[in-house]
């Protein structure tokens, strides 16, 4: 359920943005802001091969995913990893989980 006032008190700058049931959900800005925390707490760096990466080759992953309530944009949940170059981490994942691969 959408916490109208833990929703308030975070100042989102984008209406969709959201704290529902103790997690936050992000949308546009806050979500490019949220990516470029993960992106710097991770020191430019894909957390699976260690590989430095640029802010577009790198992706902002959710370390607990799928499509449900699971997959939430709070810090602990998000890792900075490959995008096509490098590893390739993010590509691969999600070429797995659209394939029905576990």
């Amino acid at each position: 359920m959408r916490d109208k006032q833990a929703t308030k008190e975070r100042c989102f700058s984008d209406p969709r943005s959201r704290v529902e049931d103790g997690h936050e959900y992000l949308a546009g800005r806050d979500r490019q802001q949220r990516r470029l925390a993960v992106f710097l707490r991770d020191g430019h760096r894909c957390v699976k091969c260690g590989e430095m990466t640029t802010w577009q080759g790198g992706e902002m992953d959710h370390i607990e995913g799928g499509l449900g309530k699971q997959r939430s944009d709070d810090l602990s949940n998000l890792q900075w990893v490959c995008g096509i170059g490098g590893c390739g981490f993010h590509q691969k994942k999600h070429v797995h989980i659209m394939s029905g691969g576990k």
